[in-house]
């Protein structure tokens, strides 16, 4: 409870020093310890996150720097071949925004991920895709669904 409170104290300090959102304003800036409002609660971003099922891993390393999301994404489910590579996007609200550029098989592809900050996880999208300017993107965004996929769950970095 007290590391709440003093996380809480640390963002309102932060928040003194850093630009104020106006309603409607889908940006978020993070301040320098990268920790961000999430409804109620304060998430920190940065670090390391997993989900893990019986037979599927997936891990997913991530740096915020004000708006500014990077990092590793690996996948690895069972009787498909491996995807690795690494992700640059953009936070807005609850939301991760990224192009994902991976190889597969030695191919290299570009694909969209968005994931949902919920409850110190992020959930990753599902949706319908097609391919626009030699990358995947999601054909309709409103209809994202977010629950469909174990959530990525922070772990320890290794």
């Amino acid at each position: 409870m007290k590391h709440i409170f003093f996380l809480a104290i640390c963002f309102l300090a932060a928040c003194n020093s850093e630009s104020v959102d106006k309603p409607g304003d889908e940006s978020v800036h993070a301040s320098a310890t990268d920790t961000i409002p999430v409804g109620a609660k304060l998430v920190i971003l940065d670090g390391c996150y997993a989900v893990q099922t019986a037979k599927d891993t997936a891990t997913l390393s991530l740096q915020l720097k004000d708006s500014t999301v990077t990092g590793q994404l690996v996948y690895k489910w069972f009787e498909k071949d491996q995807n690795k590579g690494t992700i640059n996007g953009v936070l807005r609200d609850s939301l991760v925004y990224a192009d994902y550029t991976f190889e597969s098989e030695g191919i290299t592809s570009v694909r969209q991920v968005i994931f949902k900050i919920q409850n110190n996880q992020l959930l990753e999208a599902t949706g319908e895709r097609t391919q626009r300017d030699n990358k995947i993107v999601y054909s309709n965004p409103s209809n994202l669904r977010f629950s469909e996929m174990p959530p990525f769950r922070k772990i320890a970095c290794q």
